[in-house]
């Protein structure tokens, strides 16, 4: 048996918020989450890096934030041919962003 090491994980940055029905105001079933990234006068997509939408209450979503400062925009797909997508919101690269 080797050594024993201790690691210290900080919080990664992300961005978290609920996909619900328009309509109903009733949490919606998520088939996809999409991080994009305002290049130019463009928003492209951002590379998967760790980002996770499951969670245990249906309709809530968590996306990792790339550690570059820039202006974001966060797009869900959901059954039922369902789709919605985030204002713009700005990222400094360090800390995490409140609920949207």
């Amino acid at each position: 048996m080797g050594k024993e090491v201790l690691f210290v994980l900080q919080t990664a940055p992300s961005v978290s918020g609920h996909a619900v029905d328009a309509e109903t105001g009733l949490p919606l079933r998520i088939r996809e989450v999409r991080l994009l990234t305002l290049i130019g006068t463009e928003y492209r997509e951002t590379p998967d890096r760790g980002r996770l939408f499951a969670s245990l209450s249906p309709g809530k979503f968590v996306v990792g934030l790339p550690p570059e400062a820039g202006t974001y925009r966060v797009v869900v797909e959901a059954e039922g041919d369902q789709y919605g997508q985030s204002l713009p919101f700005l990222f400094d690269g360090a800390g995490s962003r409140s609920p949207c």
